[in-house]
């Protein structure tokens, strides 16, 4: 996959578009202090390791991204 990426929108864009199994979007709120972390976890133990967006994240306008 070559691509000329720019940011990390236009990164996670591309792998929205190309490996669409790799992403998982959260959009309902999540608590940064605990439920981001629990959901990482869970996926790590079931050998997932998708690129996590969380849209929603309480008390932030802005969204998390983890792997």
């Amino acid at each position: 996959m070559e691509v000329n990426i720019l940011g990390l929108r236009e990164y996670l864009q591309e792998i929205e578009c190309q490996l669409p199994d790799q992403i998982l979007r959260v959009d309902q709120e999540v608590d940064p202090r605990y439920e981001i972390s629990a959901a990482v976890t869970c996926l790590e133990r079931r050998r997932r390791n998708p690129i996590l967006w969380f849209s929603n994240v309480k008390g932030s306008r802005f969204p998390v991204v983890v792997n």
